[in-house]
């Protein structure tokens, strides 16, 4: 077989397969999958910020930030710890989707 006609067999068309409708009703499992986990994502963390709302002495956990007040906001060692956080979640993210 020369090259133009192994370059004319890969050119054409391939012919459909007959699945019976398989491949659709995978691809839609698969989206409804996805779906239900971004949405159970999105429920425990409603869930786990109404605990700490409800349970949690607010004042005692606020009372450290406010002493530190513009402090912790200036504070570079803080600046790198919550861009590490933040890009250790998108790298995250990104890499299971």
């Amino acid at each position: 077989m020369t090259e133009d006609e192994l370059d004319a067999l890969l050119k054409k068309p391939l012919v459909g397969v007959a699945d019976s409708g398989f491949s659709r009703d995978v691809a839609a499992r698969m989206e409804r999958s996805a779906r239900l986990g971004a949405g159970l994502d999105l429920a425990a963390l409603l869930v786990t910020l109404l605990l700490v709302v409800l349970f949690a002495p607010l004042g005692r956990l606020v009372a450290p930030f406010e002493a530190l007040g513009i402090n912790l906001a200036l504070s570079l060692p803080f600046a790198i710890a919550c861009a590490a956080l933040a890009l250790s979640f998108g790298l995250l993210r990104w890499t299971t989707d």
